[in-house]
């Protein structure tokens, strides 16, 4: 792997200006991921969002309970969730200052993983603030469903050992450390995965799958695996489920 998956500290979520879609990765009755420390947020008059929890949610028929934290929330604001799917207007069930609690309903699955839920002032007018909140497909965790495949797809005969490839290791009991909230050296101010976050421009392991099938360059280096791999398209969509699901 080339460094654009690789880099060794571990930093706080980069606060992103995001436009009018949100990701939320929609793990409903069976709860998502833990807390996002990387609401895409966009700020006026003061109001911003600075995490969103449960990261992601999985696509179901009852709404999922979604916490905002954040400045500045008042009484009268709503939720805006924007997606693929067109917008719907969301009443929170509780507002404080610094926290809105929202019943976010996804029952079909948006292109791209992804919703934005977005601050709207009482009085009306443009958003106040944005956050990205994941929605899966199908609830998947790393150890159960997401290692099987970096094994079979042969990742880990590069990305393990004393001096694993890129400085990432894949290994079982690592790639979670290695993966997760990890500065990536190749793509300036990106994770190699951000929870809860599977846009391209968010998390670079997305960003490095999708490279091959979609013709678009990922953002450092060569698509990811290398030919030849057995990563099919199921395998790819499994992963990107994982991310917007909260990477759990």
């Amino acid at each position: 792997m080339d460094e654009s998956l690789s880099g060794d500290s571990s930093r706080s979520r980069t606060i992103r200006r995001c436009g009018l879609i949100v990701l939320l990765s929609g793990l409903a009755a069976c709860g998502g991921g833990g807390a996002s420390s990387s609401a895409n947020n966009t700020g006026g008059t003061g109001t911003t969002i600075s995490s969103v929890s449960p990261a992601g949610i999985v696509v179901a028929a009852t709404p999922a309970t979604v916490s905002l934290t954040g400045n500045n929330f008042a009484a009268g604001m709503t939720i805006a969730m924007s997606s693929s799917l067109g917008t719907t207007r969301i009443t929170p069930t509780s507002v404080t200052s610094t926290s809105m609690v929202v019943s976010v309903p996804v029952s079909t699955l948006p292109s791209g993983n992804y919703v934005t839920l977005s601050v709207m002032p009482a009085s009306g007018g443009a958003a106040l603030a944005s956050a990205i909140l994941g929605v899966a497909g199908t609830a998947r965790t790393l150890a159960a469903d997401i290692q099987a495949i970096f094994d079979n797809a042969g990742c880990t005969s590069c990305h393990a050992g004393a001096v694993p490839s890129g400085g990432l290791d894949l290994t079982g009991g690592s790639s979670a450390a290695a993966l997760i909230n990890r500065n990536s050296v190749g793509c300036a101010t990106r994770f190699r995965v951000t929870p809860g976050d599977p846009r391209r421009s968010s998390s670079v392991l997305v960003d490095k799958i999708q490279a091959r099938s979609s013709g678009v360059a990922a953002c450092s280096g060569n698509p990811m695996p290398p030919p030849g791999s057995t990563l099919g398209a199921q395998d790819i969509q499994a992963i990107i489920d994982w991310v917007a699901g909260g990477a759990n």
